[in-house]
């Protein structure tokens, strides 16, 4: 029986999230929530908002100081602090990856 062939090899492998698929699971649970609270037609509320290089950070930092003083879920969402900290990341990392959009 021959070999199939399947050119792959540079491309993402994105199966290796498969370790992790409840955990990013919950951080697109956090973005559906945010989309909910802050609704917008495409689903980014977040990239208008004023300031968000401060405001991603401090929220950042208010899950992860919540997390490090012992408390695991985020009262309002339920969700895990951490999993809130990703998402703020993921937006810093966006507004650093797209420095034509307004960062202050």
């Amino acid at each position: 029986m021959n070999q199939g062939v399947k050119h792959d090899k540079g491309k993402r492998q994105w199966w290796y999230l498969q370790g992790v698929s409840n955990e990013v699971g919950e951080v697109i649970d956090v973005l559906e929530y945010g989309d909910t609270k802050y609704p917008a037609n495409d689903g980014c509320n977040w990239k208008r908002v004023e300031n968000p290089r401060k405001r991603y950070t401090s929220a950042l930092f208010r899950h992860i100081m919540a997390w490090m003083q012992g408390e695991k879920y985020d009262p309002e969402t339920g969700k895990h602090h951490l999993a809130h900290a990703i998402t703020n990341c993921l937006f810093l990392m966006w507004f650093e990856n797209n420095s034509n959009s307004k960062q202050t």
